[in-house]
């Protein structure tokens, strides 16, 4: 018997789906490893009505988030006044609206490479349930009701939620590729959403409390990318080539260790002036995202053995750094 004659072959029934891929068995009758799935047979029992679609795409789930955040602030304060509600239920409102819209957007942008996800792929926009032009004309609804309820309540009172829906834009085209900024985008949306909740029912702002929610977001967000990293490797998400497993451990302790110290910091020192608000959320989370770098540089990159020489060639420290200068020097000291 020849080679040829042993080998197995392939066989594919016309009109199978490529999960229906066989092996015919050798003419000596030993049977063949099956092949391998191209991809996991978990398809949904049934396909998604319009309506019930455009649900699972805004994910209502998740609206707890912008709750339990943007409540923050009243609850810690102990500012639980019927006018404090009524202004924290409008600015949860809003944040739902543009937390929809970012989901929406991220989806739209995303939904071929979604498809290539085992799980993702059964969103509603990667799975064909609905078309881009009905996420398209969403968009516009809730951008007319968000920029409303914004110019109705007073920019002065809402300018997180523009913010936000602008960092969550560049987010989804551009800053979720990029390693360690993607999980500094996502914290930074949290801290909008805690400002908004001092904001709304006019509080004033504890930049210790808004960087422990940094922190403790950045906890989060890195857990989440370690799972992405171990289950799925890189290839669904290009922002996970600048991980690794390790890194992601350092940076999880770093962060958990912070938000506790600060939190306790919080604890002990009363609301902030104004300038000592901004000089903390900005060079705190300069300094986080400078050892990050270094930590990547050294854990990924194999690099670090000269810092100085990493410092001046590396272009993003470079950047940091000068940040942190500038603030340092251009915001007045706290009285």
């Amino acid at each position: 018997m020849s080679a040829a004659d042993s080998a197995p072959r392939l066989s594919l029934t016309e009109g199978a789906a490529p999960s229906q891929l066989t092996v015919d068995p050798p003419p000596g009758g030993v049977s063949a490893p099956p092949a391998p799935h191209l991809l996991p047979p978990d398809p949904l029992p049934y396909r998604r009505g319009p309506v019930r679609a455009f649900v699972a795409l805004a994910r209502p789930k998740h609206w707890v988030k912008n709750i339990f955040v943007i409540a923050l602030p009243v609850l810690l304060t102990g500012q639980v006044t019927p006018s404090a509600l009524r202004a924290v239920g409008v600015a949860v409102a809003l944040f739902i609206t543009a937390s929809v819209s970012v989901y929406v957007l991220n989806d739209l942008v995303d939904r071929e490479r979604d498809r290539l996800h085992p799980v993702k792929r059964h969103r509603p926009l990667a799975a064909g349930e609905l078309s881009a032009r009905a996420a398209c004309v969403a968009l516009g609804v809730l951008a007319a009701v968000q920029t409303a309820g914004v110019l109705l309540g007073g920019v002065d009172r809402y300018w997180p939620v523009p913010v936000y829906l602008a960092l969550n834009v560049a987010y989804s085209f551009r800053l979720k590729h990029l390693p360690i900024v993607d999980v500094f985008a996502l914290a930074g949306g949290f801290v909008l959403r805690a400002i908004e909740g001092y904001l709304a029912p006019g509080l004033t702002p504890s930049a210790w409390l808004l960087m422990c929610v940094f922190t403790l977001c950045l906890v989060l967000a890195l857990g989440k990318r370690r799972r992405e990293l171990s289950e799925s490797g890189s290839a669904h998400r290009p922002a996970l080539t600048g991980y690794t497993t390790q890194l992601l451990d350092y940076m999880v302790v770093v962060s958990a260790s912070l938000s506790v110290m600060i939190y306790v910091v919080h604890l002990f020192v009363p609301p902030s002036h104004p300038a000592a608000v901004a000089l903390i959320l900005v060079t705190v989370p300069c300094a986080i995202f400078a050892l990050f770098r270094y930590l990547q540089a050294v854990l990924v990159h194999g690099g670090g053995g000269d810092p100085v020489r990493l410092l001046l060639s590396d272009r993003v420290l470079m950047a940091v750094g000068l940040l942190w200068a500038v603030v340092i020097v251009l915001l007045p000291a706290p009285a």
